[in-house]
């Protein structure tokens, strides 16, 4: 049988192909968008998947909720019945909050006006493309689960290679219907499509793999589900930071001046955004066994597992910063054009931002697990609030980089409730995150610090084939300072005996 750590490895792994994807996805998406539809889909594209996003207000925190029981649930041998009554209260709950959100989605279709300026071809195209994902949303309830039930019966190299797929399913039907004048109401339709392809195989690989669970529907547990809801409603509070931070970016935007300025608000953080959910694969397959390890009781094993995480996720997350300031402006140019670049202090931003979501996202875990929620949503939805004022006035007043410098600003709070809520949850000391998970990741960026430096000083990205070169320097300091500083002498010695390669 897998242990935990093989389960996570091949999780990982086949998270970051499905990931690689998503992202070969954006390359191409962004570049045909632009050169068949126009700057003005490109940002109405955005705005739209933004109003998709707000449903997240409307999911109440169950979603965590009920990957952290079913997780749980599923760790205590012998019982199935559980995991059942977890997953069938699941169902009643999707149907209502799919409901809910399918009106929400509908009601901003109505009203797109409000929140977007643009030609009326392109405004009529958001408002029918907000409609078919609205009745999408409905009619995906009875299969939403089974992903979620993947991933908490650790079988999440299964869910990866099926969201694989299902995103190279959507970057060709994308392409197609794009190229065939579908424009954004295509873009919406290859969406629903690819999902729906995921969401059957993750039911027929469920059931094929738990053969002996009945999941069929049956009247709910009123206690389970009063359970659930409570423990949900303690953690709505992040799902509506997360929707009125980066959920609204856009739609900030794309108010204040037109879906056009939100094609380059959108291209500028697009990169960085994509390498940062990379970074979370790190901790959301760790997850499952964190969740377990906590059911059991095991403090210690749950300490050392954390302080890997964090410290695997620092050794990228540092370098993916400096990188950011580094090399986002040619990126973008050569990437689509000069112009959908905002500006370098986004950069600056989307770089501090980058590392306080991945030590946030993995705090936020640890959270979850041991099921300390007090105070939680106060906080979130406060700094959600603080953000969406911040970003609209920072953008008014002094130009659509500083709505990002907001939500980088305004990310602080949460950094330093989670970082605390976690150290007390598993009794931690900071001394020993300072000096186990944090100094490896500072001490092996330095040598990139250094390279960084030399590159601003003679600017030597100026075209494809500099850029490729200076990043491939930039990748290979990186490894080798990673391999050498970061790794203790026991990594480096099971790296080398896995990979068979030689030591420096």
């Amino acid at each position: 049988m897998a242990t935990r750590t093989i389960k996570a490895v091949k999780g990982l792994t086949t998270d970051i192909l499905q990931y690689v994807v998503l992202i070969i996805l954006q390359i191409f998406l962004a570049q045909i968008i632009l050169r068949v539809s126009g700057q003005e889909v490109l940002g109405a594209y955005a705005i739209v998947m933004q109003v998709i996003g707000y449903g997240l207000v409307l999911d109440f925190g169950l979603g965590v909720a009920l990957n952290r029981y079913l997780a749980q649930s599923f760790s205590i041998i012998g019982n199935d019945k559980k995991f059942a009554k977890v997953f069938n209260a699941g169902r009643y709950f999707m149907l209502v909050t799919n409901a809910l959100s399918a009106l929400l989605i509908i009601t901003f279709a109505l009203n797109i006006t409000i929140f977007l300026s643009g030609t009326e071809s392109v405004l009529s195209d958001a408002r029918i493309a907000l409609f078919v994902y609205s009745g999408w949303t409905i009619a995906r309830t009875p299969l939403v689960l089974y992903g979620n039930g993947l991933r908490a019966t650790q079988n999440m190299a299964t869910a990866n290679l099926i969201g694989l797929f299902s995103g190279a399913s959507r970057l060709f039907l994308s392409i197609g219907l794009v190229y065939s004048g579908f424009g954004l109401v295509g873009l919406v339709i290859a969406n629903v499509a690819s999902e729906c392809m995921s969401f059957l195989l993750n039911k027929f690989y469920f059931q094929k793999l738990n053969p002996s669970l009945d999941l069929s529907w049956r009247k709910p547990d009123v206690v389970l589900m009063r359970e659930l809801m409570a423990f949900g409603v303690t953690y709505w509070g992040v799902n509506v930071a997360i929707v009125l931070t980066v959920g609204s970016d856009s739609l900030i935007v794309g108010h204040l001046y037109g879906a056009a300025a939100a094609a380059v608000f959108y291209t500028t953080k697009t990169p960085s955004f994509l390498l940062t959910q990379l970074l979370f694969k790190i901790s959301d397959n760790a997850g499952p066994a964190i969740n377990q390890l906590v059911s059991q009781g095991n403090v210690e094993a749950v300490r050392d597992a954390y302080l890997k995480v964090l410290r695997y996720s620092m050794l990228v997350a540092f370098p993916l910063a400096i990188g950011i300031i580094c090399f986002n402006k040619s990126v973008i140019g050569i990437w689509l054009s000069p112009d959908l670049y905002a500006g370098q202090l986004m950069s600056l931003a989307l770089a501090f931002y980058v590392v306080t979501q991945v030590i946030n996202h993995i705090n936020a875990m640890i959270t979850v697990a041991i099921g300390n929620m007090k105070n939680w949503m106060l906080i979130s939805i406060s700094t959600g609030v603080m953000t969406v004022f911040l970003g609209y006035v920072f953008g008014k007043l002094f130009g659509l980089q500083w709505v990002m410098v907001a939500i980088a600003v305004m990310d602080i709070p949460m950094f330093l409730f989670l970082m605390y809520r976690s150290f007390f949850g598993i009794r931690m000391s900071s001394h020993r995150i300072l000096s186990e998970a944090v100094l490896p990741a500072v001490l092996s960026s330095i040598p990139l610090i250094v390279f960084v430096g030399f590159i601003f000083s003679v600017n030597l990205t100026q075209n494809l084939s500099e850029l490729i070169v200076n990043v491939s320097i930039f990748c290979a300091i990186f490894v080798i300072s990673c391999y050498r500083i970061g790794l203790t002498n026991s990594e480096r010695l099971l790296l080398r005996d896995k990979l068979h390669i030689l030591n420096f």
